[in-house]
């Protein structure tokens, strides 16, 4: 159950208090209590203020999918949207002392840096002021302005940045237009100016926290007004009506009545009690559709069911019908990698249900609970693969360790270390005798690297089987073991650009094959005996071959020399896998980033075709001419294919043309009923990202820096959203 609501931007005016809180707009008494909601944007809202008369009620709204200036009357009524300028910078930073919405954004202007001040009546009428850029603005006595430099970031939003975009404070002390800087000596930001008492107030971090100070109208008689520390939090937000300032810190409102006469007279904030008297309906099991959080799919090995992720909880579905079992749920943990064990009936995954990262084992069947094992001594786990014994696993972490795992007990034994980048593309040989993978060698190269095994342990032997001088990636073994199959970037075609004196390379990629004995031809080469059919008739009247599978045989010397490229035409490919006594891939078609060379705007990016090329028939066909992913299952024999939102069966070896063809089956996905724990999927999504940038700091002590003390001050935090 959510603690307390968390609640920010206040402004507030005579008796009456404005502030965000659960994608709303709400409207309190100034000295706490019941609130009452004013608009339900259904996004996040930001910056409401109070109009001088205390009528109205402008802020920054996003229920129009960007942010635009929307009013309403505090008594009720509809809400007004007052701008269609469709720019994602557009803030509210207040009113004009004439009752005009004031705003900063940058629409309109050259660069998304120029934040511009504008004034905007209730009819719509925008006078854009003549300050310059700015991201906020206040009037004092006798025509005084003090504004707020553009681009402004909140000390909150950016804490102890000393950069040159750090916010800036200027006055004009009579309106003339003559401008001077504010405490010019200091780096920090200074945000949200306000005069009150005769002196500017604002919000800086120069101390290390961010916290009210003012100065008096000369820019000297600097005093701090409140005492936040890193417990406490950083003073976000400040507003004022004239007499008092309002701010927000941690999810509490907190009210400064007075700047006092000097620091041995100085007010303490007092904080609001607020109660928004709703019921949270973030604390309900929330439902999602299946297809529209369809993950990662793992086939089995006789195409008839899927090990399926949704939202981070693992599921078995079978492909024709049936329900769907459910492997590992929980909204507290999150599942990645998910693999099948061989075919011994299990699955592993990594998962971080106990703090870290390690590995899960699951039954399909799911009678058992899951098992964890390698918890908290793998690091960040990016990919995994299984043995096709099921006996290990291969676990590439963050660090460019590669490592194998024992199922049974757990142990862990590294097989290589990768100091250039994070190695991909596990891939195991028919007969587990080798493992794969892509290592990197640079920015934009990466060689294909052996590792010999026994009994589904590293030997220590490893063979590089490529130079990295080019980028070779996506390794699978064929079928019989006596190939390795992958893709390379090493075509070297250039194309004239059509607006300068340039030349590029935007189809460089082609998948190649590489013999592993030194006396295996290649099946698609030159062969003085021809090649012939070596075909049998299956059930269904199609051609199949059988290659007889045969223990992986590696001949070191020359092993980059006897590659060659697949008779097929250079591009963009990817997601190469072997199906049998084929190999698949996706083509993409090349395409502008920013779409204008399409026939529409509106159409969707082109999707990769699936291609299959047959070894004995030496023919290349289109599978599905467009998919999002897909993945063969371990006989070969279907292919599961992703389309949008949709999960496809189809056969491996055949276009698939009509929807009525009994080969193709449509999964019902809908069988997964999944519902999510929201406050326990978004601690889940806190503690993740804490860990990965604690696993991926440029220094092990990180500074010095007491990480969980940091990470455990904020915790408690998540439990108040509602957003």
């Amino acid at each position: 159950m959510t603690d307390l609501p968390y609640l920010r931007f206040p402004h507030l005016h005579a008796d009456l208090l404005t502030f965000v809180a659960a994608d709303a707009v709400w409207l309190a008494p100034v000295q706490g209590g019941r609130a009452w909601c004013l608009a339900a944007d259904d996004a996040p809202p930001g910056n409401p203020r109070l109009s001088p008369d205390g009528v109205h009620v402008a802020w920054t709204s996003r229920r129009y999918g960007h942010p635009e200036v929307a009013t309403a009357r505090v008594d009720g009524g509809p809400v007004r949207r007052l701008t269609y300028w469709g720019n994602p910078h557009t803030k509210v930073v207040g009113w004009t002392p004439d009752g005009r919405v004031l705003a900063a954004s940058p629409a309109g202007e050259n660069t998304l840096r120029d934040h511009w001040l504008r004034a905007i009546s209730l009819d719509r009428e925008v006078e854009r002021l003549p300050y310059g850029p700015a991201s906020a603005l206040a009037w004092g006595r006798g025509g005084a302005l003090v504004l707020c430099s553009a681009w402004a970031r909140e000390p909150a939003h950016w804490k102890r940045y000393r950069g040159g975009t750090a916010p800036q404070l200027w006055l004009d002390p009579d309106g003339s237009g003559a401008w001077t800087r504010l405490l010019p000596e200091l780096t920090a930001g200074l945000a949200w100016p306000m005069w009150i008492d005769g002196r500017i107030a604002f919000v800086s971090d120069h101390e290390g926290v961010g916290n009210l100070f003012s100065i008096d109208r000369g820019g000297a008689d600097l005093r701090r007004h409140t005492d936040h520390d890193d417990t406490t939090g950083y003073a976000g937000n400040p507003s004022t009506d004239g007499r008092r300032i309002v701010y927000h810190a941690r999810g509490d409102v907190y009210v400064l009545d007075a700047l006092g006469s000097g620091q041995d007279d100085r007010p303490q904030p007092r904080s609001l009690d607020i109660d928004l008297g709703t019921a949270s309906a973030v604390d309900q099991p929330y439902p999602v559709p299946a297809p529209k959080a369809l993950g990662d799919v793992v086939p089995e090995y006789d195409a008839a069911g899927s090990v399926i992720e949704i939202r981070g909880c693992a599921y078995r579905l079978t492909h024709r019908d049936g329900p769907a079992r459910a492997l590992s749920t929980g909204s507290g943990g999150r599942i990645r990698e998910p693999a099948l064990l061989g075919r011994t009936g299990k699955a592993i995954w990594a998962s971080d249900a106990d703090g870290e990262d390690g590995l899960e084992i699951a039954a399909l069947d799911a009678i058992a609970a899951p098992r964890t094992i390698a918890g908290g001594t793998l690091g960040r786990v990016l990919h995994l693969a299984a043995h096709p014994s099921g006996k290990t696993v291969a676990v590439i972490s963050h660090d460019g360790r590669i490592r194998m795992v024992d199922v049974a007990d757990g142990a862990i034994h590294e097989v290589a270390h990768a100091p250039d980048g994070e190695p991909d593309g596990l891939t195991f040989s028919p007969d587990g005798q080798w493992l794969a993978w892509s290592q990197p060698r640079g920015e934009r190269s990466a060689a294909l690297v052996l590792a010999r095994l026994a009994d589904g342990l590293p030997t220590g032997e490893l063979v590089p089987a490529t130079s990295g001088r080019f980028r070779d990636f996506c390794p699978a073994f064929t079928a019989d073991g006596r190939y390795l199959a992958f893709l390379s970037t090493r075509t070297f075609d250039p194309v004239y650009d059509v607006h300068a004196f340039e030349m590029t390379f935007p189809s460089g990629t082609r998948p190649y094959l590489m013999p592993l004995a030194a006396d295996d031809p290649l099946p698609f080469g030159p062969s003085v005996a021809g090649w012939g059919f070596a075909s049998t008739e299956s059930p269904d009247g199609a051609e199949t071959v059988t290659l007889p599978r045969r223990s992986t045989q590696v001949d070191v010397d020359g092993l980059e020399e006897r590659i060659a490229a697949f008779p097929v035409a250079a591009g963009q490919y990817e997601r190469l896998r072997v199906a049998g006594n084929a190999v698949l891939w996706l083509r993409r078609t090349p395409s502008g980033v920013l779409g204008t060379e399409r026939a529409k705007l509106t159409d969707p990016a082109p999707r990769p075709a699936l291609e299959r090329f047959d070894f004995a028939k030496r023919t290349l066909v289109v599978l599905c001419p467009a998919v999002d992913s897909f993945e063969p299952s371990g006989d070969g024999t279907r292919v599961v294919v992703r389309d949008e939102d949709k999960l496809l069966v189809l056969p491996a070896d055949r276009e698939v043309k009509d929807d009525d063809d009994p080969d193709r089956v449509t999964v019902d996905l809908d069988r997964i009923r999944h519902q999510i724990d929201r406050p326990a999927e978004w601690h889940q999504m806190y503690d993740e990202a804490a860990r990965l940038m604690r696993e991926h700091f440029w220094r092990p002590d990180m500074g010095g820096l007491d990480w969980d003390r940091v990470v455990a001050r904020s915790w408690p935090l998540v439990s108040r959203l509602a957003s």
